[in-house]
């Protein structure tokens, strides 16, 4: 016996069975969007989506089948076919739904699927009330079940898998045209026989009554199961943007009605439960914002740009606030812009961050420029990244002269050397501290003490160094002056005990005994410690010529004492060795000579000379109206310490005479600069 199948509802069937597989397939990615109690309702809406997309599809394909009878359905098999289509997509997709389903778990819940689909079908074909007896043909029902589970299981993959519209298309496309595949390739299977005519029963429904109402039913099924899924994921976006303290705006062109989320009404300073308008937008802004944000949208508006400013807010309470609105252009399919919608963010703390972060560093730079030492940072390939201005005040080089790796040229080539120990530590993430001379601008050179030490930040990341190079110029000379202040005043003092031993020595040669010697030596020490002390007066630079006369002579009448001559600067070691040959002439003069009578007299004159591109100090000492005087018959302590201080020590020319009117002696001493070391300490 033939049957026919119509071509508009096979049509129709395969267009419920796709639409029916994309609202199941939407409804699977809710039921993957969530945990616990949601996901399983959202799994038993996706299954029932299915089972009675699946359930229409079949009847109203039933409805285009023609077997040469009339056709009635029993309600109970009718139900228990709807049942197993829910139960079988209920469990595959629970099956496939957990999170780490691999190959095999989908193949199973596949094989369910495609089996419960199949199932379905012959318990809807076995509800079937007419005249005509069915027969399968087994191969046919085999390959049935075969293209079920094969389309279900490939659909299950790509449901999986799916990162975009096209997948979902894709999978909704092979799950529904399997279901349609399944269902002719069974009826392809059916053998009918003529059996009379069917009887009816008072439970039996009219198959045009039932197809209309399973196709309107699935209908309206399929649109609230999609409008809920919409819904729940403008649910989901809203749930996480307000989890995240973030606003949501949609502005409605060009009527410009605005709609804020309640977090959006917070951040512009209004209770969430407040009409807030885009007039309230604006008068919210600071006062002479409000036009600029309306230029900005309309440009916006125009240009199809996204929009992000921010924008400074005037919350009722009076405080501070800055938000930061973003939003994007959605227009029709002409083209033409009907809203703006984005989201709204409280930028408060970030710009409170960044003005405290401006105004630490505008401290940091005003410290660092004041501070008169060289501060420094380097990145963390040891390139400089700031130098403070007393680097230029000292060195004359710009700021970018100087960064980077220009810093090298400011130290003594013979120098760069020493920064070998700096490069180890910097490789070792260790501080360090170097030093090493560098020229100013002026030309002096300046010692440096280099310390650097590392930087890191919170994570531990390697961020560079940041050191300070301390000018220790005046530490390092005195330093010096120390070390060469030790040095002389070791040489000083061991001359100074040659001297007195050389005095004690030669004063006890010509002394007859023991009284004598010690006055003798006694006073001999005292003219050695006032030259000390006229030198100290002079700072152990210079003492003056006259001074040490006046001193030697002070014990005599004035009327017996004549100086003359140019004030004159003696170097420490001219006056040390003049002011004992003066002290020896004077003594001489007070026991033997001019001066050992009322009447007798010392002239003392003194010039300076130029000769050989020196100058020389000529002093004569003259001695009148004294005793008559004789040539002693040996040499004295006068006599040896005139040779020994003025002769071999200043490498000068002594002359004494001993003329029968007095004594004269001429003295000739080369004024040489000799620096000395504890003069310059002082």
């Amino acid at each position: 016996m033939t049957s026919a199948h119509d071509p508009t509802f096979v049509g129709l069937s395969l267009l419920v069975a796709v639409l029916g597989s994309w609202t199941a397939l939407d409804l699977f990615r809710r039921v993957r969007a969530h945990i616990a109690q949601a996901r399983m309702i959202w799994l038993a809406a996706a299954a029932v989506a299915m089972g009675v997309s699946i359930w229409s599809m079949h009847f109203i394909a039933m409805l285009g089948f023609d077997p040469g009878s009339p056709v009635r359905y029993d309600l109970g098999l009718t139900l228990l076919s709807l049942a197993l289509a829910v139960g079988a997509t209920g469990f595959a997709f629970f099956w496939a739904g957990g999170g780490s389903a691999g190959l095999r778990r989908l193949a199973i819940a596949g094989t369910a699927m495609g089996a419960g689909i199949c199932l379905m079908h012959y318990v809807g074909m076995a509800a079937l009330r007419t005249a005509v007896a069915l027969g399968y043909e087994p191969r046919l029902v085999a390959l049935s079940l075969v293209v079920a589970v094969v389309a279900s299981t490939a659909a299950l993959v790509a449901a999986r898998r799916e990162r975009s519209i096209g997948w979902r298309a894709v999978s909704a496309l092979v799950l529904g045209g399997a279901i349609v595949g399944m269902h002719y390739t069974a009826m392809a299977a059916l053998r009918l026989t003529h059996q009379g005519h069917a009887q009816a029963s008072s439970g039996d429904l009219s198959p045009i009554l039932l197809a209309t109402a399973v196709a309107l039913g699935t209908l309206v099924l399929l649109f609230f199961a999609l409008l809920a899924s919409l819904y729940d994921r403008r649910l989901e976006v809203l749930d996480a943007l307000q989890a995240g303290k973030i606003g949501y705006w949609e502005l409605e062109l060009p009527r410009m009605r605005l709609h804020v989320s309640p977090r959006g009404k917070e951040i512009f300073g209004r209770r969430p439960d407040q009409p807030f308008g885009y007039a309230d937008l604006l008068a919210a802004l600071r006062p002479g914002q409000g036009a600029a944000q309306e230029t900005g949208l309309t440009q916006v508006w125009e240009s199809g740009e996204d929009y992000d400013v921010e924008i400074p807010v005037r919350p009722a309470d009076g405080s501070e606030r800055w938000a930061n609105l973003r939003g994007r252009v959605i227009a029709d399919r002409s083209g033409r812009p009907r809203r703006l919608r984005g989201v709204i963010l409280d930028v408060t703390d970030r710009r409170q961050a960044f003005a405290a972060m401006a105004e630490s560093e505008r401290r940091f730079q005003l410290v660092a420029d004041s501070a008169p030492v060289f501060i420094w940072m380097s990145d963390e390939q040891g390139a400089l990244t700031f130098a403070n201005r007393h680097f230029q005040e000292v060195f004359g080089r710009r700021p970018d002269q100087i960064l980077g790796r220009g810093w090298i040229e400011l130290f003594l080539p013979e120098d760069r050397d020493a920064f070998r120990p700096a490069s180890e530590a910097f490789e070792q993430r260790k501080p360090f501290t170097i030093t090493a001379r560098a020229q100013a601008r002026d030309g002096r050179i300046l010692w440096l003490r280099c310390d650097g030490a590392p930087r890191f930040e919170e994570g531990g990341r390697f961020l560079g160094y940041a050191g300070c190079n301390v000018d220790i110029t005046e530490a390092h000379t005195s330093l010096e002056r120390q070390q060469l202040l030790v040095n002389e005043l070791n040489h000083r003092v061991k001359n100074t005990l040659a001297t007195i031993q050389s005095i004690a020595a030669q004063t006890a040669k010509g002394a007859p005994s023991p009284a004598q010697f010690r006055e003798a030596f006694e006073a001999r020490l005292v003219a050695l410690s006032q030259t000390h002390n006229a030198l100290t007066r002079g700072g152990w630079e210079r003492a003056s010529l006259r001074q040490l006369l006046t001193q030697e002579l002070q014990p005599y009448s004035a009327d017996q004492t004549r100086l003359d001559g140019p004030d004159v600067d003696l170097p420490p070691r001219a006056a040390l060795s003049l002011g004992m040959v003066l002290h020896e002439l004077a003594t001489n003069a007070a026991k033997h000579g001019a001066l050992s009578t009322p009447a007798g007299c010392v002239r003392v004159s003194w010039k300076l000379q130029q000769r050989g591109g020196a100058q020389r100090l000529v002093l004569d000492w003259r001695e009148e109206a004294g005793p008559r005087v004789e040539t002693p018959s040996r040499r004295g302590f006068g006599s040896r310490l005139i040779e020994t201080s003025i002769v071999r020590d200043l490498a000068g020319v002594a002359e004494l005479k001993f003329a029968p009117r007095g004594v004269a002696c001429r003295l000739e001493i080369p004024l040489v600069e000799q620096p000395d070391a504890l003069a310059a300490a002082s």
